[in-house]
């Protein structure tokens, strides 16, 4: 039996391949993904999510070919972030990601957008 895990992470995509019953690595992938785009302000961390999913899917094929089928996946990423999606599931916006700066931009009345969220009764915070 082997596993698959996978990392989406911030800076890199990391991919592993492990015997489920020893835990040894079998192999291992850590690519830097440089997903990083700009953003419509200065303050915006936003990701291409097309060029990760670039990436996570040639780490993924080059250890399933050193290592063979896997029988199971695990999948972790960044802490948060949102992207908007159309009905069928594709990327229509960037990852805007747990660094994003957005919600502190101050809106006409002086109010930053995570406090004007905040105030409809979320717990809305600059990065989620």
């Amino acid at each position: 039996m082997r596993a698959m895990g996978i990392d989406i992470g911030t800076t890199t995509i990391s991919v592993i391949v492990v015997d489920a019953e020893t835990g040894a690595s079998l192999g291992t992938r850590t690519i830097a993904h440089e997903g990083f785009i700009e953003g419509h302000i200065p303050a915006a961390r936003v990701q291409d999510p097309e060029k990760l999913w670039k990436f996570t899917e040639a780490a993924v094929c080059e250890l399933m070919e050193e290592c063979g089928k896997v029988d199971s996946i695990g999948l972790t990423g960044q802490m948060h972030g949102m992207m908007y999606v159309d009905a069928e599931g594709n990327a229509a916006s960037p990852l805007y990601i747990w660094q994003d700066g957005s919600g502190n931009e101050k809106m006409e009345d002086g109010r930053t957008y995570a406090e004007a969220l905040r105030a409809t009764g979320g717990a809305a915070s600059t990065g989620f």
